[in-house]
């Protein structure tokens, strides 16, 4: 589900002509990450690029000094990066849900990540027109 239904949720609010690369590898780390964290589904992951793309969005990167979305501006656009570590071995997709504040809970479900997600789909539609 996630290598189907997020690819194509970037390219639709990215405004890509095609859809993201969602290696091999990347499910592998995917897997992965998944028994580690055990208390995720795979739409928590939608909801944490959904929450990237919107932060990154709503909040314009400072000229000079930190960046508080960082991460979420640079890697909820790409799938193929979101379980690479950097150079301190922080998972992306891990420093995306710290920026955005994401924890699964009974107050963001399956609903509030559809209305997300449909939410910042409309939104690129209506930008793009």
């Amino acid at each position: 589900m996630l290598s189907r239904e997020l690819p194509l949720y970037v390219q639709h609010v990215a405004h890509l002509n095609q859809r993201p690369v969602f290696t091999q590898s990347t499910l592998e780390e995917a897997r992965g990450w998944f028994e580690r964290n055990t208390d995720h589904e795979w739409a928590d992951i939608l909801a944490a690029c959904a929450l990237g793309i919107k932060n990154g969005r709503e909040n314009a990167a400072p000229q000079e000094g930190f960046d508080p979305y960082f991460n979420s501006r640079k890697f909820a656009h790409k799938p193929n990066k979101l379980f690479d570590t950097n150079a301190d071995g922080d998972i992306y997709l891990a420093l995306i849900m710290e920026e955005g504040k994401w924890r699964p809970d009974r107050a963001h479900g399956p609903e509030w990540i559809a209305k997300l997600t449909q939410s910042e789909s409309t939104l690129a539609a209506g930008n793009h027109q």
